[in-house]
């Protein structure tokens, strides 16, 4: 070999080590490792990627990619992207994709490699974030990652998300979760009390009501169970054995987004629920089944539900959802059950608490400003206090150096509320979001008036009572019940909790959330919260009367509520707040009518962010809206750069009110202008004022109800309620035509269409709500 061919061999041989060193393979286990680390943008995975169809966007917590639904079919992918970059695979057999492709869609992915080009196919079926595996047939290089999507027939979304992907050697992966499974059937002994050791039916600190309280409660369950016959049980306990469960990571915080498939199967009872049923029957099994699954989460090395937290290479985290409601669920086994654990199993726990439940949870509230402006700060505080609260009492700890940090968490918590809860009592994220985080404040409240030995009263910050107001806006006259379920939400958002509404009922006693309690709460209703049965006799029996008109200016929704013959009718008209980007949907100018019990025009509510479907309802024509008629198919998430508020008058008969909700819907309309007027509780019209921006030629007043409809008329469709029906009157220009939306996987939703084929314009809706 002579001198030049030496130092071109050279200079290959460093460029191949050069090339193989500039990918990461990163262990996760014995047996897997992530080479593509697409969640954490401060790793760059997406710039190592050519996109040559579809688009890709970041957001938390994955990379996006989508496309437009093609006019006429072609043999392109829809979506394809090329990594390359030369790594080694060797001492692995798999290729590893995890993220989430389109349910009915082709996923093609093709592999450059030592051994040749590889290519495997796949029918998507899940709908939410699965594993695709890849045999290597042998290679020990990668060279070039193709990944694709084909849209079938079949499928009804146009996006995806890639979270990772990984390696794997399968004899290997074996081996280890045989060791998973040898170290999970393994006895507790060593962590709990000998066994026939009795319960107390006692609290040390409070977390979920004074001891006292549970003497109330327990009385009055014998009183339930003497009037009614009903008993409360829980169903499996004999065979409930969480150890079997014990893994790397817990079930908890989205599952259907980060959890392997291999690990959805387990499941832990709540332990928050055993405890308060074993408290207030004195079921010494429940709240032995309490502590055995608080010692098993102190076995557990991860608290949430993904390996991606605590991947060695990166700084990003899911927020502590996970680690926060683990550190209350163990907070409370250690405040009801912790003489059912031997002294090691407690001081486990309190380790696990201290270094690792609290470590995360001070983690997120020093680095993340923005969660004092939204739900999170009260959900993790939560996990917080009740933490700090019981290691304040921890045997052998230094009890008296921990106070100061639960009153600071407290204090950061009312920094909380006096951001979120406005003077009008406007909420920005709306009811789904509303009752979230609430439900978080109230036990917090509850948990820190006793360990203080304080009045719940003179604790609760003054600007919860502006909150009266969110619910004379929102409170539903559906026959349903709750709210109206509007903005987003992991759910429809329609549910009220009873101890949140008798929390409210009792702190505005002349508001709606007195009717909202009386909703939920029947004369034989047992709820098992040792609070609430402590506060029964505290609301007032009677509804008091509903305001005709009601009003959350900053939030920028107004509710009229009329009444014809005892039967309700109410409409509600969503705006926004300048810049408000909290969980919403584009819904600026959207409305809801009910009557008689039933939504005539109705919002979707929200869905499971998981689901592959599930932004789709926060879609401008998934609502009551002016919208064109060719919708882009990935409509951005709209931020409006103005406040859009309703403005109007109301009494009980007569409603007016206008709105303007260009702002939010500026990618359409140079401008929009709608208008409602009710001259009587049984009669509205909804005008539109309109033009269009010059890509779009005619639009399209939306109308979304559960209920079923017929044609009438040329230019009438009759809605059908329970009792009664709407009468919808349209303009005869107008072309009519309806499809079906489906939400949450299996509700149905009608989607009236009355299309103005003329780029400007004015549109008349007319209503006529008549009784059968």
């Amino acid at each position: 070999m002579n001198i030049c061919t030496m130092k071109k061999t050279l200079l290959f041989l460093l460029l191949a080590v050069t090339a193989m060193s500039a990918t990461r393979v990163t262990p996760i286990n014995s047996a897997e490792a992530i080479f593509a680390p697409f969640w954490d943008y401060n790793l760059g995975e997406h710039k190592k990627w050519t996109v040559t169809h579809g688009h890709l966007d970041l957001s938390f917590p994955a990379v996006y990619f989508s496309w437009e639904k093609k006019t006429a079919p072609t043999e392109d992918a829809d979506v394809e992207m090329t990594r390359t970059e030369n790594f080694s695979c060797a001492g692995y057999d798999h290729l590893l994709f995890f993220g989430r492709v389109p349910k009915d869609d082709t996923l093609r992915i093709t592999l450059e490699t030592d051994k040749g080009t590889l290519v495997k196919e796949w029918h998507t079926t899940s709908g939410v974030s699965d594993e695709y595996i890849m045999p290597l047939e042998g290679a020990t290089s990668i060279q070039q990652i193709t990944f694709q999507v084909f849209e079938l027939p079949e499928s009804k979304s146009h996006s995806g998300l890639l979270l990772w992907y990984g390696l794997q050697n399968a004899a290997k992966l074996q081996e280890f979760l045989k060791e998973r499974q040898a170290f999970a059937s393994q006895p507790l002994d060593v962590f709990l009390a000998p066994e026939g050791t009795p319960a107390e039916f006692k609290g040390k600190v409070g977390l979920l009501g004074s001891n006292e309280m549970i003497d109330k409660a327990q009385e009055l369950y014998q009183q339930y169970v003497e009037r009614t016959g009903n008993t409360i049980t829980i169903d499996g306990l004999d065979d409930y054995k969480p150890e079997l469960s014990i893994a790397e990571c817990t079930n908890h915080a989205n599952q259907l987004m980060f959890g392997r498939p291999r690990d959805r199967v387990r499941n832990f009872k709540s332990i928050p629920d055993l405890v308060k049923k074993g408290l207030i029957t004195k079921n010494q099994q429940m709240l032995e089944a309490a502590a055995r699954t608080a010692i098993v989460y102190g076995l557990i090395p991860n608290w949430d539900c993904t390996c991606i937290t605590e991947f060695r290479d990166s700084s990003w985290d899911q927020r502590v959802f996970a680690h926060a409601a683990i550190a209350e669920q163990v907070a409370i086994a250690l405040d009801y059950t912790s003489e059912l654990m031997s002294p090691a199993g407690r001081q486990l726990l309190y380790r696990r608490l201290g270094e690792y439940g609290l470590g995360w949870i001070n983690f997120n509230v020093w680095r993340y400003s923005y969660l004092f402006g939204n739900n999170q700060l009260s959900v993790f505080t939560r996990g917080r206090i009740a933490a700090y609260l019981v290691l304040e009492k921890a045997e052998g700890w230094n009890n008296s150096r921990i106070p100061p940090y639960t009153d600071l968490a407290f204090k950061e918590m009312l920094d909380s509320i006096a951001i979120l809860v406005h003077p009008d009592g406007s909420f920005l994220e709306g009811p789904p979001y509303f009752n979230y985080t609430l439900s978080s404040v109230q036990p917090i409240l509850e948990m820190y008036s006793v360990a203080r030995k304080k009045e719940l009263a003179d604790i609760t910050p003054e600007c919860l009572k502006n909150l009266a107001n969110f619910a004379d806006v929102f409170a539903s006259t559906d026959r349903r019940g709750c709210m109206i379920p509007v903005s987003s939400g992991q759910g429809n958002g329609r549910g009220t909790l009873s101890t949140l509404a008798q929390f409210f009922a009792i702190l505005a006693p002349e508001s709606q959330w007195v009717k909202l309690y009386h909703d939920s709460v029947g004369p034989d209703t047992w709820v098992n919260d040792i609070f609430f049965l402590n506060r029964l006799s505290l609301v007032r029996e009677d509804n008091p009367p509903v305001r005709p008109l009601a009003e959350l200016p900053v939030m920028g929704m107004m509710a009229s509520t009329r009444f014809v013959d005892g039967k309700a009718t109410k409409l509600l008209i969503c705006g926004t707040k300048k810049e408000a980007r909290c969980h919403r949907h584009n819904d600026r100018g959207s409305f809801v009518l009910e009557y008689g019990g039933d939504t005539f025009a109705a919002d979707p509510g929200g869905q499971n962010y998981a689901d592959e479907d599930g932004h789709l309802v926060k879609r401008s024509d998934y609502h009551n809206m002016l919208v064109p008629s060719n919708m882009p198919d990935n409509e951005p998430l709209a931020v409006s750069s103005a406040d859009i508020r309703p403005v109007g008058t109301g009494d009980e008969t007569a409603f007016h009110a206008e709105i303007n909700p260009q702002p939010s819907s500026e990618l359409f309309f140079k401008s929009w202008h709608r208008t409602f007027d009710s001259p009587n509780p049984r009669n509205y019209s909804i005008t539109d004022n309109y033009e269009l921006k010059e890509n779009y030629s005619a639009a399209s007043f939306l109308w979304i109800t559960e209920l079923p409809f017929k044609k009438i008329a040329d230019n009438k469709i009759q809605v059908d309620g329970k009792n009664a029906c709407a009468i919808i009157t349209f303009p005869k220009e107008l072309a009519f035509s309806s499809d079906v939306l489906i939400v949450r996987k299996k509700e149905k939703y009608n989607r009236l269409r009355f299309t103005c084929d003329k780029t400007a314009g004015e549109v008349t809706i007319n209503i006529d709500l008549k009784d059968k």
